[in-house]
């Protein structure tokens, strides 16, 4: 059998794409819950306690002595400062009244702790950072008044005012990515199921058309049954090409390739278009073994081939067995074609139809 003479039929594939549109809904479903589902589970089930940070900033007036632009007044100098003893005492005794128990390490304390210069020299940020927005905010709020103090006990220093006070303690604002990562499993789930619809089409052994079939046997399609229902078009192609293809006897014998499912509607139309003496018995290869003999002797044999089965091992086992027999198929009849993928590729007005008749309805 000859799959390589199969051509590549970009237009049978969308249809088959279309027909199957609705796994493409389905993966796009899966992979909007499990990229999304993914991110709020990392983010906002599993993710750690959020950190709150409170903010104050101090404007710090140098004496006339001073030069701005001397080195050592940068922000590593005031981180330094800032966890020296003296400042570290003061802090604690705003932090904690005297007759507290329980001291956190100081390690830890300072962790919590920063002193920076964002902008300008003179103005001195301080934030405090903590699980609970009230311990992040006395923690600033002590860190501040213990920098005011050493300030003021410094000679560079002459007046210390509070730009901003520390009123309120914030979590990190974070930039909210769910509804980005939800999009990206569509397009993700969309396009990993659209490869996976065209693995599925390239493994498919259906005959959804006639031309597949002709491709890959050489053997010319006679009708196609649409289900068990044929068009009136197609009846008068098929008597013109069942006249053309009978020999002078007239008299076709008609064999289904699939083992015990002769198809008898198939034979009642060959019946009513050539008369009933134009059409003898039905055959289902295999299941009778005195229909080797008899096939062989039949001076027209047709082939019955179910189109939509996945049945093309059948098929061709039937077609290698008639071989043998020297058995010459003069022509094959399809039924049971996909009523959508046929009526969009040989009838795409009446596919259009129906469409808009489900709309209006």
């Amino acid at each position: 059998m000859k799959y390589a003479d199969e051509k590549f039929n970009l237009r049978l594939l969308f249809i088959y794409v279309l027909k199957k549109s609705l796994f493409l809904l389905i993966g796009a479903g899966i992979g909007a819950v499990l990229f999304g589902g993914v991110y709020f589970l990392a983010h906002n089930v599993f993710a750690p306690a959020p950190k709150y940070t409170a903010t104050g900033k101090l404007y710090l007036e140098y004496t006339d002595a001073v030069k701005l632009d001397n080195v050592y007044i940068n922000s590593f100098t005031w981180d330094d400062i800032s966890r020296t003893d003296d400042v570290y005492n003061r802090f604690l005794e705003y932090m904690w009244p005297p007759n507290q128990d329980f001291i956190p390490p100081r390690e830890e304390t300072e962790a919590k702790m920063n002193t920076t210069l964002l902008t300008d020299v003179r103005v001195l940020t301080i934030t405090g950072t903590d699980d609970s927005p009230e311990m992040a905010i006395r923690i600033a709020d002590a860190y501040m008044n213990a920098i005011t103090d050493f300030a003021l006990a410094t000679n560079d220093i002459v007046e210390v005012k509070v730009l901003t006070p520390v009123t309120e303690a914030k979590t990190p604002v974070e930039f909210n990515r769910l509804a980005r990562t939800t999009l990206l499993g569509v397009v993700a789930g969309v396009v990993i199921t659209f490869f996976i619809i065209c693995f599925a089409f390239a493994a498919d052994t259906s005959y959804y058309i006639p031309e597949t079939f002709e491709e890959r046997y050489k053997i010319p399609v006679l009708a196609t049954f649409v289900g068990n229902e044929i068009s009136e078009w197609e009846k008068s192609a098929m008597k013109l090409k069942l006249d053309k293809v009978k020999g002078p006897s007239g008299v076709i014998t008609i064999a289904d390739a699939v083992v015990g499912n002769a198809n008898e509607k198939v034979a009642e139309v060959c019946t009513a278009l050539l008369g009933e003496e134009s059409v003898a018995k039905v055959y289902s290869p295999g299941e009778i073994p005195d229909s080797a003999d008899e096939l062989a002797k039949a001076e027209t044999v047709i082939l019955l081939v179910e189109a939509s089965a996945h049945n093309s091992g059948v098929t061709e086992r039937t077609l290698e067995f008639l071989k043998f027999v020297e058995v010459d198929v003069k022509g094959v009849i399809l039924y049971n074609a996909d009523r959508f993928i046929y009526n969009a590729y040989i009838w795409p007005g009446t596919v259009k139809k129906k469409i808009c008749k489900r709309k209006e309805q």
